[in-house]
């Protein structure tokens, strides 16, 4: 049993590294319940071994870029450039 949790405890390493706290809930009650179901019908080994997969399965564009980009803009750059552009247009005309 504790080479079960140890297992367990590494993909949900793995999938905390790589989503989003949004997600992460979410996806790790689906990662254990699957667990769960695969060691009671195919047994310990093939349940880890698809746990890994199943973990791996996450490791995708998606959703690593939901995790790594944030999309903090700050507007007052953009209305610097924009008030810059009138008094130019203004100027010209």
């Amino acid at each position: 049993m504790n080479r079960e949790i140890q297992s367990l405890n590494l993909a949900l390493r793995f999938i905390k590294l790589i989503c989003p706290e949004y997600l992460l809930e979410e996806i790790e009650g689906d990662l254990i319940q699957k667990f769960n179901q695969d060691l009671k019908a195919v047994g310990e080994k093939r349940a880890k071994t698809r746990l890994i997969w199943n973990a791996a399965r996450f490791f995708r564009p998606g959703i690593i870029l939901r995790k790594n980009f944030s999309a903090n803009l700050n507007p007052i750059p953009m209305l610097q450039n924009y008030f810059k552009i009138t008094l130019r247009n203004l100027n010209k005309r």
